[in-house]
């Protein structure tokens, strides 16, 4: 067999989703599997299984950082096998809404892929202090093109506009 489409590298959101194609080309049928940092993936339908690890396009839902790495892919015909280029999958941290403000990203405190009780105790804590120089987390509305830029000021509008994030969730 021989591979005339490689996996792409890709950098995707947690809690987002990834996929990775090869396309095979010679005498068919062939067989896929899917690899991780060069061990193979389970592809069972069972709990821990990702059965798309034996197709031509590997599928990951719900990504988290555990997920980082190199993958790769073994195409097998009756000929033999070819493994694929090996193609990076990053994960980055990524606001899932205006309302996620508390959690684990890059400055230790926004962007965790959740909007929950953490994120609205943030929120009321920051609100609390009332003074974005001393603690910004509350300042998420005031102005820009899209109404919710922060302007500096902590006030009703920062309030209505993070509740009704925070209701709509992520």
């Amino acid at each position: 067999p021989s591979i005339s489409g490689q996996p792409a590298s890709q950098t995707v959101c947690a809690s987002g989703s990834a996929v990775f194609s090869v396309t095979a080309a010679g005498i068919g049928p062939f067989t896929y599997q899917w690899r991780k940092g060069g061990a193979p993936i389970n592809s069972s339908a069972g709990a821990g299984g990702n059965p798309s690890a034996a197709t031509a396009t590997l599928t990951l839902m719900n990504v988290q950082p555990t997920d980082s790495g190199v993958y790769d892919c073994i195409v097998t015909n009756a000929c033999g096998s070819i493994t694929s280029n090996p193609a990076t999958l990053t994960i980055q941290t990524c606001a899932c809404s205006l309302a996620d403000i508390a959690g684990g990203g890059p400055d230790g405190l926004r962007f965790d892929g959740l909007v929950d009780s953490s994120d609205f105790t943030a929120f009321i804590n920051s609100f609390c202090v009332g003074d974005p120089t001393i603690n910004p987390l509350a300042d998420v509305a005031g102005t820009g093109d899209d109404g919710l830029s922060p302007d500096g000021i902590i006030d009703g509008n920062d309030f209505i506009a993070f509740i009704n994030a925070f209701s709509a969730g992520c």
